[in-house]
């Protein structure tokens, strides 16, 4: 049962199972478990200078509307790239945050460089711990970069529930081209949102506002309310609305926790909420059941409980609910029955029984704590010895105590008066009732009553039987009174019983008798009194002692009977009695002696002696004080704490009194430097508590325990702060220039030593690293250590967040800071509108030279800004205007009022002007408006006038209202001033009640926020004396445009009489109302239906009757989308293309021009478009390939719309040339184990070089390896991993858009030890011996072999000599023999010039990419012998022609003679280069030699066939070396044979056998060397 009470009774226990039953039967809230989820990552979509918005999704898992997760997952952080983590933060002034509670991801001012990243989320299962990262990655992509008017993928109207004290943000979803500015309002408040300002809503200071958020920092209540962010560019405008609700921070608190009442009272309980409106749910539980409110008042709760029984004993809950976001808070309350005196709930009652039967009595009661039962029997204790009695007790499950008097087969002597009594600690209660039994009177034996003298006495005569007729008592032989009483101390009752009131011990001490009688018998029982009177004490005491003291005390009882029992007790406890202890003497029966020989600080305490005897127990008690100087139980020891966390010194004496404990501070250990008092930090038991110890606290303290007794006690000890590392930014953002230099400085104090490392990414930079253009500077002091990372030439890839970590024994320290790359001409990004007047505008902005980053590259800043035009304003074309600038900021003045400007800033650089910032937009102030444009009166009736007015020209503000003035002049005497006011939109109006004979004076003023304008000039009427009115229009002259299509109402209002008739004309002459589009209603308006360029024009209205007549004039310009501007040319070269264009006639507020182009000779070459600004005019295509066509076409569009695009305008890039290669010297550095490349030594000749390809070979191999097909062009390249002393073939193949260039280099590695391979230098010595020992050993040798060669070259050289001569001569009979028989006609035997073919490669030979390819061809050629057609002549004819195919060679005519011929062959052989350009136009001027193919054909037949294609394959000539008269057709005959032989030629142009031959205009270049050169020749 305890301990079924106790787990009740546990709140803990209580409330976690009160919870799970709330939430799960009363509010049904569904537990889900997810298992098993894979995070995606999608792409997003934006336009440049916008934010990028990154979701993490969770497939199973739904979001709210606010993007927030359930409770049962979170998403931990971002991993850019794989390597940097992006956890969540309120500080949003970094490029890229992760937004906490939804875990968005958000990255703004995109730019080009943002979309090479890659972004995945982690995430996590709260309910299982289960992490996971993102399977797929998400990038960001551009949509467009098109002037775009702002637009959002977000609700209008969001809600966004907030509690109490946290932080929020709201974003600005909203996207545009160019990147919208935006504001943010609530209420009167608006700040402006730029990457860096910071600005509460109502000045509150608590919120921020970049990356188009508004942070609210610790949300209150009165931050609730409505929100508008308003983004604008130049196209257009868009607003969204946020409410704010702000919910309490859930709380419950009932009071009283913890009720204790008496049952039968009761008792109410309280829930006070932490919030006081309507958007709460309170509910009352009792061990888990609901119980119904009795009140609700919030933020109180009331729950009343009424009579209060054991039932209503429990656990109470309260649990509050917010309706609007379902948190719950709950609070707990216990009730308790306190100790009550016990209740019976069931009494026994009387019986009268025969003897015989058995007899059970019955009690049951209730009361806290459970009570028990006792029975007594005529006021005695029952004896259970007796076999036939015996009492039985338990509790029932409901508290109640259960009793049973049981008696076996009562008897006579078994009646009585029974009674059973029921008490606990809160009291007793009884009830007696009595048994009777049939018999004759017995008497029954009973115990010596022993009464207490002074108190009452109740005895009840121990006769049982049934019927008892009297019953009389007596003492000494005297019949105590009866009925009406003579001694008023002694009462008889009528049943048997006496009382006694204050027994006396001499009157009333002795035996009383009682006698009984029935009809048959009388009996006499007797009963004996002992009074003994109850003892007193004789108060002592005890003096103050010291430790060691003496002190013996007295305990008597001067008055009481005996026996008498005297004990001491100490503080309750009987008093200890060993050696050294106290000691306890009887002294005699009524006293007894306390003796302490040598008291200490453990006796002290309070002494009570006890003086007892049989009717009553007397103390005394008195205290004992034992004065002891003070001792330390905890003396403080020197202690070590880290900074920032909570000291806790212990400082504990004892000693009687309680000594004081008191703390001071001191600079060092003598006692006379502890001047200052600790008072604020010491708990009531002398401790010192630090909360957050910092460095002042640090040094010596002492502690002191006095309690004027003996001398006080001290402790000195001293106080050590360890420093974790602690780092201190000078600044979080750094910026550099591409190119330049960047330093970053981090200090950190704390205890020494400190170690500060530099990261970036997953990177630790030092002085130690590998990479030498990071450098960290340390200087070290007594409290911190600063440290400075330098790098030097930085680039974009040095940008991004780097985190200086500080380390010391103790723990570690990490900040990050930003560090932004700049490209030279950047713009600075914080421009902002610092102040604004009615006409100027003050901007602020960082200037680059602050920090002296920049002295040497910024020469200024260049602002820009132009008036913003009004959606209504289609032809207004406001040009930009730029203005220089050195320092921070800038005043522009001589603005318009109330307007707005567009202002943009760009870096001046020895360069020029740098890129333009994004724009800001900045409005000037209001000031005192116009007077209205125009004031205009007519009467509409004798009594009746209408007057009108139009707006001030410059309103300085937005109009409030407008007040019309009215004087009016009865009979010359002006009267008093009239006034009354109309709203903005107001127009005219109508005044009546016109009295005769008076005239009406009018004027009208406008309002705006700042004053009331001018009047404007007067308008009077009087009243007409005769019966008609002057023709009148209420209108006035203006200006109207509009776009084209719109439909057009002009109106009329006319007044007169008689009526006046009224006529529209357009530019003076009649409009014609039968068109369709023309109309004219009732009431004179001129409708204009979908009105074009065509209505243009201007309008009259005219008016007239016979009293006067008037007219009014409205212009109308109509705007449609602009016509096509027209293109030109103005410039032209190799890679670029310049453009122009004005723009065509009658074209209004031109906004951007989009031009588009495509490269026309690329198959599905789609147009790209390129927005260019309205003040553009001019446009360069760079990066184009040489010799391309280009097609350009381009629109314009204003504020009506985009116009068509004009016609295609073709222009071509101009031809290049394929690259030129350098000499091997330039080209190829040789190394140990490979050659560098200098690529920069390529000649791209007006064409970029697109890259190079590199393969390599051993001189010895065939086939070719490769290096790399791609290689950029720039820089070196570097062929590795090569054998040293190895020759090898390079083939380095450079291409541009031109074509390509193909060179093959022959080269050595250098030896192991450097030297060029194959020429090291010898030694003197080395030479000496060599040639020793060649003379010694080779000379035979040698002699020999020559004698060997003079013998063969002169046995060759005869026998050559002899063949060609007989060869010859056989040859020559034979060709005349053909020319006389030659029938082929003179046309075919025309001279030609000589002909080029290709000659052999050499080791360094440049191919073009056509002829990449190429076979080495025989040393030796053919010739043919052609027989000539006139013997008479002796001509000869020579082929000299090589066609364009690849495959055939044609033979083409000329004459020469038998000698010329003979002196031909005798030519010595020209030394010639091997090298030449594929180009055609320019390379081939710079040859002066050529190479011939000659074949000997012997003619034995006089046919002419077509000219067959030889077997031997020839490679193609340079179209400049064909002659120009080339036959279609070779006569040859079908048994020529062939011979071939070596014939060197060398020549210049052509050969001048044939005067009217045809210039050649291409030669080959002549070199050193000299070798056979293979010719074809026809004769």
């Amino acid at each position: 049962m305890r301990l079924l009470e106790d787990i009740l009774r546990d709140k803990r226990v209580w409330e976690n199972i009160l919870l799970k039953e709330i939430l799960v039967a009363h509010f049904a809230l569904p537990f889900k478990v997810i298992r098993n989820f894979e995070p995606i990552v999608r792409d997003t979509v934006t336009m440049p200078g916008n934010v990028a918005v990154f979701n993490c999704h969770i497939p199973g898992v739904s979001y709210n509307e606010n993007h927030v997760l359930p409770e049962s997952v979170a998403i931990t952080s971002w991993v850019q790239d794989g390597v940097f983590n992006i956890f969540p933060s309120w500080e949003i002034d970094s490029k890229i945050i992760m937004i906490p509670k939804t875990g968005q991801l958000r990255i703004a001012n995109v730019d080009e460089n943002d979309l090479r990243h890659s972004y995945t989320c982690r995430i996590v299962n709260k309910l299982t711990g289960f992490t996971q990262e993102s399977s797929t990655f998400g990038r960001i992509y551009f949509e467009s970069n098109r002037t775009m008017a702002p637009w959002s993928k977000s609700n209008d109207f969001t809600v966004h529930l907030v509690k109490q004290g946290d932080h929020m943000l709201l974003p600005c979803d909203v996207y545009g081209f160019p990147p919208p500015k935006v504001t943010w309002s609530s209420g009167t408040s608006t700040v402006v949102v730029t990457a860096d300002t910071s600005a509460g809503v109502g000045g509150g200071g608590r919120s921020k506002a970049p990356m188009n958020f508004l942070r609210l920092r610790s949300v209150q209540r009165t931050d609730a309310g409505n929100y508008t962010c308003t983004a604008r560019n130049t196209v257009g405008s868009k607003s969204l609305q946020h409410q704010v609700i702000v919910t309490p921070d859930m709380s419950a608190h009932v009071v009283p926790a913890l009720a204790d009442i008496e049952a039968g009272r009761s008792v109410s309980f309280t829930c006070i909420t932490s919030a006081a409106d309507d958007n709460q749910i309170v509910i009352w539980l009792k061990d888990g059941v609901p119980r119904k409110s009795s009140s609700s008042t919030p933020p109180t709760y009331t729950l009343n409980v009424n009579s209060v029984q054991k039932d209503d004993q429990g656990m109470y809950q309260c649990v509050v609910t917010n309706k609007l976001n379902n948190e719950m808070a709950h609070s707990f309350a216990e009730l308790r029955l306190s100790a009550s005196k016990p209740t019976l709930k069931y009494k026994f009652i009387g019986h009268l029984l025969k003897p015989g039967p058995d007899v059970s009595l019955k009690c049951i009661a209730i009361g806290t704590p459970t009570p028990h039962i006792t029975w007594k029997f005529d006021g005695n204790d029952v004896s259970l010895s007796q076999m036939r009695i015996s009492v039985s007790q338990y509790v029932t499950e409901i508290g109640d105590v259960v009793s049973h008097f049981n008696i076996t087969k009562v008897q006579v002597e078994d009646g009585g008066l029974y009674e059973c009594i029921v008490s606990n600690r809160a009291g007793q209660v009884s009830h007696s009732a009595k048994i009777q039994v049939y018999g004759d009177p017995v008497a029954k034996k009973t115990p010596k009553i022993i009464a207490r003298a002074g108190q009452q006495l109740q005895m009840t005569c121990p006769i049982s039987g049934y019927p008892i007729f009297n019953i009389n008592w007596e003492k000494d032989n005297k019949r105590l009174p009866g009925g009406k009483l003579l001694n008023k101390r002694h009462k008889v009752f009528a049943n048997g019983s006496i009382v006694i009131e204050n027994v006396q011990k001499k009157t009333d001490q002795g035996t009383y008798y009682c006698e009984a009688s029935n009809d048959k018998h009388v009996v006499r029982a007797s009963v004996e009194v002992v009074v003994i009177a109850p003892p007193e004490i004789t108060p002592f005491y005890f003096s103050e002692l010291t430790e060691g003291s003496r002190v013996q005390v007295a305990c008597t009882v001067h008055q009481g009977d005996l026996p008498l029992n005297l004990t001491w007790l100490k503080d309750g406890g009987p008093v200890y009695r060993g050696p050294g202890a106290a000691a306890v003497t009887p002294f005699n029966a009524y006293s007894t002696i306390l003796t302490m020989n040598n008291v200490s600080r453990s006796d002290t305490g309070d002494y009570t002696c006890v003086a007892a005897n049989p009717v009553h127990s007397a103390t005394y008690t008195a205290h004992l004080n034992v004065n002891v100087p003070p001792e330390w139980i905890i003396e403080p020891k020197d202690v070590n704490v880290v900074r920032d966390d909570q000291a806790e010194v212990n400082c504990s004496a004892s000693g009687h009194p309680k000594p004081t404990i008191k703390w001071k501070k001191g600079s060092s250990k003598d006692p006379d430097q502890f001047s200052e008092d600790v008072t604020d930090n010491v708990t009531a038991d002398g401790t010192m508590v630090i909360s957050k110890v910092t460095k002042k606290h640090e040094g010596y303290y002492v502690c002191e325990a006095n309690n004027e007794v003996g001398t006080p006690i001290v402790s000195i000890i001293r106080l050590n702060v360890q420093d974790l590392p602690h780092i201190i930014l000078p600044n979080t953002k750094y910026m550099s220039i591409n190119g330049g230099v960047a330093s970053m400085a981090c200090e950190a104090t704390g205890d020494q030593p400190i170690h500060i490392t530099w990261i970036k990414g997953s990177v630790q930079l030092n002085y130690k690293s590998a990479n030498l253009r990071y450098n960290v500077e340390e200087m070290y002091t007594d409290t911190s250590v600063k440290s400075k990372l330098i790098i030097s030439k930085v680039s974009d890839s040095d940008s991004g967040r780097y985190v200086c970590v500080a380390e010391n024994s103790l723990g570690k320290h990490e900040a990050a800071m930003e560090l932004e790359i700049k490209v030279l001409g950047s713009p600075p990004d914080d421009l902002s509108c610092n102040v604004t007047t009615p006409n100027s505008v003050r901007l602020r902005w960082t200037d680059l030279n602050a920090n002296n980053l920049m002295n040497d590259y910024v020469q200024g800043y260049v602002l820009t800004y132009s008036k913003m035009v009004s959606a209504d304003d289609l032809i207004s074309e406001y040009n930009e205007i730029e203005v220089f600038h050195n320092g921070d900021d800038a005043t522009i003045s001589n603005l318009d009022t109330d307007t707005e400007y567009v202002f943009s800033i760009k870096v001046n650089t020895i360069q020029g002007p740098g890129k333009s910032s994004k724009p800001l937009i900045c409005r000037t102030s209001e000031s005192l408006p116009e007077a209205p444009a125009g004031l205009k009166s007519m009467l509409l009736s004798p009594n009746m006038a209408l007057i009108s007015w139009i707006p001030p020209r410059q309103p300085n503000g937005q109009i409030q209202h407008y007040t019309l003035y009215e004087r009016e002049k009865i009979n010359g005497m002006q009267g008093a001033v009239k006034s009354q006011s109309f709203e903005p939109h107001v127009r005219q109006v109508q005044l009546s009640m016109f009295r005769h004979s008076s005239s009406y004076l009018w004027w009208i003023t406008a309002t705006n926020s700042v004053g009331e304008s001018e009047k404007s000039r007067t308008t009077s009427l009087s009243m007409v004396k005769s019966g008609g009115i002057p023709a009148a229009i209420g209108n006035f002259h203006g200006k109207i445009q509009t776009k084209w299509h719109a439909n057009i109402d002009l109106p009329c209002t006319t007044s007169g009489s008689p009526t006046p008739n009224v006529k529209w004309t357009f530019n003076s002459q009649p409009i014609d109302l039968f068109q369709s589009q023309r109309l004219v209603y009732d009431n004179f308006t001129l409708h204009l239906d979908s009105v074009t360029s065509t209505d243009s024009g201007n309008y009259t209205c005219t008016a007239w009757n016979v009293y006067g007549s008037e007219n009014v004039t409205t212009s109308l310009l109509v705007v449609e989308p602009p016509k096509p501007p027209i293109l030109g040319i103005v410039n032209v070269s190799w890679t670029n293309v310049t453009v122009n264009w004005t723009k065509a006639p009658n074209t209004y507020a031109v906004q951007q021009y989009l031009l588009s182009y495509k490269y026309v000779n690329e198959p599905e070459n789609m147009y790209t478009e390129i927005s260019l600004p309205s003040h553009s005019n001019v446009f360069t295509l760079p990066n184009i390939k040489c010799g391309t066509t280009i097609a350009f076409s381009i629109s314009a569009s204003n504020r009506v719309g985009h116009g068509m695009q004009s016609r295609p305008f073709n222009v071509k890039t101009l031809q290049g040339k394929t690259p030129i290669a350098p000499t091997q010297n330039e080209a190829i550095e040789q190394m140990v184990s490979g050659f560098l490349i200098h690529l920069q030594k390529w000649n791209a000749k007006y064409c970029p070089i697109t890259h190079f390809a590199i393969y390599k070979r051993l001189t010895t191999e065939k086939e070719w390896t490769t290096v790399n097909e791609n290689i950029t062009p720039n820089g070196i390249y570097s062929i590795e991993t090569l054998n040293p002393s190895t020759n090898y073939h390079i083939l380095v193949k450079c291409y541009n858009s031109a074509g390509m260039t193909s060179t093959m280099y022959t080269a050595s590695t250098l030896t192991n030890y450097g030297a060029n391979y194959g020429k090291e230098a010898l030694s003197v010595n080395d030479k000496i011996m060599l040639t020793i020992y060649n003379i010694a050993v080779m000379w035979p040798l040698v002699v020999a072999l020559l004698f060997i060669i003079i013998i063969s070259l002169s046995l060759i050289v005869c026998y050559k000599y002899r063949h060609m001569y007989k060869k010859n001569q056989r040859h020559l009979e034979a060709n005349n023999m053909i020319l006389k028989n030659n029938s082929c006609s003179k046309s075919e035997i025309q001279s030609d010039a000589y002909e080029t073919c290709t000659p052999f490669k050499s080791k360094s030979t440049i191919l073009t990419n056509e002829d990449s390819n190429y076979n080495e061809i025989s040393p030796y050629a053919t010739f043919q012998i052609s027989p000539s057609k006139s013997p008479k002549r002796n001509k000869q004819y020579f082929c000299t022609n090589c066609g364009e195919n690849l495959e055939i060679c044609n033979c083409n005519r000329m004459f020469c003679s038998q000698a010329d011929y003979t002196n031909f062959l005798r030519r010595p052989i020209p030394k010639r280069v091997p090298s030449y350009s594929d180009n055609n136009n320019d390379d081939s001027k710079s040859q002066s030699s050529s190479i011939h193919e000659f074949y000997d054909i012997e003619r034995s037949s006089k046919t002419c066939e077509p000219m067959k294609k030889p077997k031997r394959r020839l490679l193609p000539l340079p179209d400049s070396r064909r002659g120009s008269n080339q036959s279609t057709r070779e006569c040859r005959s079908t048994n020529l044979h062939e011979t071939t032989f070596m014939m060197p030629i060398q020549h210049r142009g052509t050969y001048s056998h044939n005067d009217t031959d045809e210039e050649d205009n291409g030669t080959m270049s002549s070199g050193r060397g000299s070798r056979p050169v293979p010719y074809r020749v026809c004769y």
